[in-house]
């Protein structure tokens, strides 16, 4: 009998290359993997400039076409599977999330001044200062976002926080350990959110998980493919 085909929706920042050794890790146990580089990242050009957060469903809506999938997402893919289990479940077989972002809450002093700097960075000519802002308040995505900043502004208040209630697929969250970009609390929270989740934490492990420690990221989770 023929293995489900997993898609696997990357990071912000990241592409498909990122998944190189874990796709093939699970091609060797039978499965068809579908690793797209979403618009914006390793040459793919954007759907139209800037992208909303609902482009990016859409864009994932089409990939998967009309045979159900394995949807797994990490970190920004993670925020995007989400929506896209909720808005399309007939097209997600089983969902896995790993460092999934999108629990957007009041700002924190970090974000207000990431807006502040949005507003008036260009007119203060902040230069290496703002640069240097952006690596003391931790926001490198934003920073380095570069012609994607308008698309990132677009997508970076966008909660799945009311999304979660909604997924009746069954779910598996792996979260590193020691993930500073999305902290495991917010793993727990979701976890309490999605009625059939089960979260494994790996100990040591950060928000890279998925690509440094493939081996162990793919021996989580083969107990839920199968």
């Amino acid at each position: 009998m023929k293995k489900p085909t997993i898609a696997i929706l990357h990071g912000w920042g990241a592409s498909s290359k990122s998944f190189l050794e874990t796709k093939q890790l699970l091609e060797d146990e039978g499965f068809d993997v579908k690793v797209p580089d979403l618009p914006g990242f390793n040459d793919k050009p954007l759907t139209k400039n800037p992208m909303t957060f609902e482009d990016y469903v859409s864009f994932v809506k089409d990939f998967i076409g009309k045979e159900p999938v394995i949807l797994l997402g990490h970190s920004f893919g993670g925020r995007i599977a989400i929506r896209v289990a909720r808005e399309y479940p007939k097209l997600v077989n089983k969902l896995i999330l790993t460092g999934a972002s999108g629990l957007v809450g009041p700002l924190t002093a970090k974000q207000k001044a990431v807006s502040i700097l949005t507003k008036t960075g260009k007119q203060l000519g902040l230069g290496v200062f703002r640069k240097s802002l952006y690596s003391f308040i931790g926001e490198w995505d934003y920073y380095l976002a570069g012609p994607l900043r308008e698309t990132f502004k677009n997508i970076y208040r966008v909660s799945i926080r009311e999304d979660l209630v909604h997924i009746t697929v069954p779910t598996l969250l792996i979260w590193g350990e020691c993930d500073r970009a999305v902290p495991l609390s917010d793993g727990k929270e979701i976890e309490s959110r999605i009625k059939s989740a089960k979260l494994i934490v790996v100990p040591g492990a950060s928000h890279k998980l998925p690509y440094e420690m493939p081996h162990v990221f793919v021996e989580k989770i083969l107990p839920f493919l199968r």
